[in-house]
């Protein structure tokens, strides 16, 4: 996953103390400027594909002895992700990262909450981030035994998410439904409508299918198992195979079917979609079986 975002750290280093020898009581720098004349700790994100700083990397020194560094970060992350739901999915987010010492001396990473409880603290994050596709369910944060020993460790922060599927109802999944009822609608037609409606209209409705598949194709996860949607979308291509199998059978027929056997036909054609389509949401744990 992307993730673009500012990260704040500071850490005590009581050599840099100056007390009252300057009247402002903090110092501002580039960070480039104090990187190779005070030690700061390398802080490094295990599960990085790829990162970069973007913008300025300011570097505040106060009166006390303490150091803030603030860092703007683009990059890719790696997170385990289970697509099989989607886009009825929630996903878990995780950013890693560790801090560590080149002097092989102890460094702990921990969230600071100045004067708030932690569940404040991750409620405040929660109402001050926004994401378009996500709903946030929570944010935890925590510390584990890092990669370099005892005397370093990994710090967790996971963002749990739900995704919002309004819009694929709305722009994917009613489409298809729309399509397949089209397409089935041939049960109706008694045979003199002739091959132009009889199999003309449910060819037209797979030859639709397939232009939606291509259109939404960008926004479909590309993973080596059968998602939820892939499903539905296999569902509706063999639910309009058989609207064209039955509008070529009709025409064969030399006294064709009444109205009413074309009703029953009709209404199993759209019972057996319905129910397969929930056979694969219940398979896929979509919903209680």
């Amino acid at each position: 996953f992307d993730a673009d975002f500012y990260l704040s750290y500071s850490w005590q280093d009581d050599k840099l103390a100056f007390g009252e020898a300057l009247e402002a009581g903090a110092c501002f720098f580039e960070s480039t400027q104090m990187r190779d004349r005070i030690w700061t700790p390398q802080l490094e994100f295990m599960n990085s594909f790829k990162q970069q700083d973007t913008g300025k990397t300011l570097l505040t020194l106060y009166d006390d002895g303490q150091v803030l560094i603030e860092r703007r970060i683009n990059g890719t992350f790696r997170s385990q992700l289970n697509l099989r739901l989607f886009p009825f999915d929630s996903q878990s987010l995780e950013l890693v990262f560790q801090a560590y010492d080149t002097r092989e001396e102890a460094v702990f990473v921990t969230m600071p909450f100045e004067g708030v409880s932690e569940q404040e603290a991750i409620e405040d994050m929660i109402s001050k981030l926004r994401l378009i596709e996500w709903q946030i369910l929570g944010i935890t944060a925590a510390e584990q035994p890092g990669n370099w020993g005892a005397d370093h460790s990994n710090y967790i922060v996971r963002l749990d998410l739900d995704r919002y599927a309004f819009y694929y109802l709305l722009t994917f999944f009613l489409p298809l439904v729309l399509v397949v009822l089209v397409a089935g609608s041939t049960f109706l037609m008694p045979r003199a409508s002739g091959a132009t409606s009889l199999v003309g209209i449910p060819v037209t409705c797979m030859l639709s299918l397939i232009a939606l598949q291509i259109v939404v194709a960008e926004e479909l996860p590309r993973v080596s198992y059968v998602t939820l949607a892939g499903a539905v979308i296999a569902n509706s291509f063999v639910f309009s195979v058989l609207s064209v199998f039955d509008g070529v059978w009709h025409l064969a027929q030399t006294n064709g079917r009444s109205t009413a056997q074309g009703r029953r036909l009709f209404a199993l054609f759209i019972g057996g979609y319905v129910a397969v389509t929930l056979v694969i949401m219940v398979a896929f744990g979509f919903v209680d079986g």
